[in-house]
């Protein structure tokens, strides 16, 4: 008796389960925050649709006219970039204004003078 209770309350389980919408299961933290601008892995099916346009409007580059190398890690910065929405408490982007210069990245002229603003009140 005790063996068909439990494959009954394993068939009801998996019946539960399956009957579950895909909608309901919890996203990830990442889908969460990012909602609809969360990127998938992989292609989506408009870019598998278009991989024949890779590369098309590349164009090549002058080099550069000074030599180029990579900083190391113990050398002394000369600044900080950060990107608008700030992902750093206040008080770090204040440390940053006190020691370095700070390049703050944004998309456009309304999010640059909110983002003067924001700094300002927050002490930079």
């Amino acid at each position: 008796m005790k063996r068909y209770q439990k494959s009954c309350i394993l068939a009801i389980l998996l019946v539960l389960l399956v009957a579950i919408p895909v909608s309901t299961v919890a996203r990830t933290m990442v889908e969460e925050i990012e909602g609809e601008r969360y990127l998938p892995i992989g292609l989506t099916p408009e870019e598998e649709a278009n991989l024949d346009l890779i590369g098309t409007a590349h164009r090549g580059t002058m080099p550069p006219a000074t030599v180029v190398r990579n900083p190391a890690e113990f050398e002394r910065m000369l600044g900080v970039i950060v990107a608008y929405p700030f992902g750093n408490p206040d008080d770090v982007l204040v440390e940053y204004a006190e020691d370095d210069t700070r390049w703050v990245i944004v998309m456009n002229d309304n999010e640059e003078v909110f983002t003067a603003d924001y700094l300002t009140t927050a002490g930079c």
